[in-house]
């Protein structure tokens, strides 16, 4: 199994998750798009993730851009970066 969770850090709350049996781009971008249609969005929003194939998908890029959010990702080599999730 394999879990996709969006984190609000601002209150720690777990905003949305998604778990599938394959670690594909679906997961990631279904994860997401649960996330924005339960959150009313009233500041910019950023997503911080790791350098995976699922975030530097075209895709991803896509989905990110048309719902006005910034991407983040964690430096190469680096997995303290996403500890917090």
């Amino acid at each position: 199994m394999y879990l996709s969770v969006i984190r609000d850090l601002y209150d720690n709350s777990i905003v949305a998750y998604k778990t599938g049996t394959k670690q594909n781009i679906n997961l990631a971008l279904s994860t997401i798009r649960d996330a924005i249609r339960k959150e009313k969005i009233t500041a910019e929003l950023q997503l911080h993730s790791d350098q995976g194939f699922q975030y530097t998908s075209h895709e991803y890029f896509k989905l990110t851009q048309s719902y006005g959010t910034t991407s983040s990702m964690s430096r190469r080599g680096n997995p303290y970066d996403n500890a917090l999730a």
